[in-house]
């Protein structure tokens, strides 16, 4: 860096350390004319005279403000709350639809909502218990487990 550049930056900063003092001073000078003005209207100031408030200052030319920020994008749709039996069943109906190895994904894809993570391995595991599927390979970190069909399907439970 040379002379002529340090000699620019230390302006600049001092420049921004001048509109710093001179917004905090803003700031303390209308909290002090706002706290006045409530010892005015107090009934304990004892004074009906109006106090002395502080003058406001020259307007602050405060530098230009960035680019408005984009608004934020709108809130994803609520999730389907899927009844009991519900999920259970629609993948029991699905498992036809399903190549004969598949993973997680080809689960999703099928699926006309995507329901929660934990409910989805949770019937996974149910379906290998009741026999309508038997996992292949276990899934690690980002590598999903591997199930296979079985030729003859689970009995579906209770609607509840």
């Amino acid at each position: 860096m040379e002379r002529k550049e340090y000699e620019r930056r230390k302006r600049i900063l001092e420049e921004q350390k001048k509109e710093a003092v001179a917004l905090i001073q803003a700031g303390f000078d209308a909290q002090l004319r706002a706290l006045d003005m409530v010892w005015m209207a107090s009934p304990a100031s004892g004074s009906p005279a109006p106090l002395a408030l502080v003058e406001p200052g020259p307007p602050l030319l405060l530098p230009a403000a960035p680019a408005a920020t984009p608004e934020p994008p709108p809130p994803a749709p609520a999730r389907k709350l899927w009844a009991p039996a519900e999920l259970y069943n629609l993948l029991v109906d699905l498992l036809p639809q399903l190549p004969a190895e598949f993973d997680r994904d080809d689960v999703m894809a099928a699926l006309p909502e995507r329901p929660k993570r934990s409910s989805l391995y949770k019937i996974l595991e149910e379906l290998c218990e009741d026999g309508a599927i038997e996992r292949l390979r276990s899934g690690r970190g980002q590598i999903p487990s591997i199930y296979r069909r079985r030729a003859s399907g689970p009995a579906r439970p209770a609607e509840g």
